[in-house]
């Protein structure tokens, strides 16, 4: 539990996108495809008095995506992370949700497209998701 940045009231973990989580991608412009996908939750804090949620981050599932294993896998790619603002870990560029998953990213991202495509940034420490666009595939 964490105290709202709003009320400082108590907040409790929400998790977002149903229980079969939310489908994530690493996004490679080079080659215009996705791999590495795995089902995750996206979660944030819901404060139980005001209801304010905060930002949704990216959450660990059982029997579903880790973010330390996908770090692994691009550990393996020799993959160059840059720093988290947030938290100073590593941060991963154009990870893809579609579907169900970019739809609810823009929604708390609190973007308008049209196509439920999203690519964001994603910090594989804290789960922290920022810079939520749209993509177009072929694009």
């Amino acid at each position: 539990m964490s105290n709202c940045a709003e009320c400082g009231g108590t907040c409790k973990k929400a998790v977002l996108g149903g229980e079969d989580g939310v489908l994530i991608y690493k996004y490679y412009a080079e080659n215009d495809t996705v791999e590495h996908y795995a089902r995750y939750d996206l979660c944030c804090d819901e404060c139980t008095e005001c209801g304010e949620y905060s930002a949704a981050k990216l959450c660990d599932r059982a029997e579903g995506g880790s973010l330390a294993a996908l770090a692994e896998i691009l550990d393996g790619e020799g993959y160059a992370y840059e720093v988290c603002p947030e938290c100073g870990g590593r941060l991963i560029r154009d990870m893809a949700g579609m579907g169900s998953a970019g739809n609810l990213l823009k929604k708390f991202a609190e973007k308008e497209f049209p196509y439920s495509f999203a690519l964001f940034d994603l910090c594989a420490d804290c789960g922290r998701i920022s810079d939520v666009h749209e993509k177009l595939m072929g694009v």
